[in-house]
């Protein structure tokens, strides 16, 4: 590939992963192929296998991606002092994009679910991006923990998983009901996060 600056490199990569999101979102992951990425994107099959090698690295890139956004997010909850409004605050951040992106990130996270059971490179990503969280979110409960502010009976890395799975079970949800009760869920699962709470000294 002929040498490019940085700055169009990385424009074109972002052209070629739009393309690829418009059509996962029309078509679904395992129905588009590369020629429609290509199609959508306005490039030759050429110019976008030269930047990456499959669809499922073009997935796994996306993966990647949505990571980031969500390590952002959670940094911005994590500097809240109180272990209550962390919790509180993480569950309407994640909740609350669920409710504003819609059908299309249901329908993204579902394919990247199942794109991972029979693909290693997109297993790879998804598993990297389920430890990531485990592994903020373990974070935030045991730094309650250390400060009285949450139950030390519970482990650490099981609230993680079960707060993992509250935002995952909803999302599955969704894909198949189409429309759910977003904030009555949120409402639910703060009041099951109260059980984990300790009660302020005075």
């Amino acid at each position: 590939m002929p040498k490019i600056n940085k700055a169009h490199y990385d424009a074109r990569k972002k052209q070629i992963i739009s393309a690829a999101d418009t059509c996962f979102s029309n078509k679904g992951i395992h129905q588009t192929t590369m020629h429609d990425i290509c199609r959508q994107a306005q490039l030759s099959i050429g110019a976008v296998y030269s930047y990456f090698d499959s669809k499922e690295q073009i997935i796994a890139q996306i993966a990647q991606e949505a990571l980031k956004r969500n390590l952002e997010m959670i940094s911005g909850v994590d500097k809240l002092t109180n272990s209550r409004e962390k919790l509180f605050e993480l569950a309407d951040v994640f909740f609350g994009m669920l409710e504003e992106t819609g059908d299309h990130s249901v329908r993204m996270d579902i394919g990247l679910w199942s794109a991972a059971l029979i693909n290693d490179e997109v297993h790879k990503a998804v598993l990297e991006i389920m430890k990531r969280h485990t592994e903020v979110f373990t974070k935030i409960v045991r730094a309650g923990q250390d400060k009285g502010e949450i139950d030390k009976s519970v482990k650490p890395e099981s609230v993680a998983m079960v707060m993992i799975s509250t935002f995952k079970g909803l999302v599955l949800q969704k894909g198949i009901y189409g429309k759910v009760d977003v904030q009555g869920y949120v409402d639910t699962i703060k009041k099951m996060m109260k059980g984990l709470l300790n009660e302020p000294q005075v």
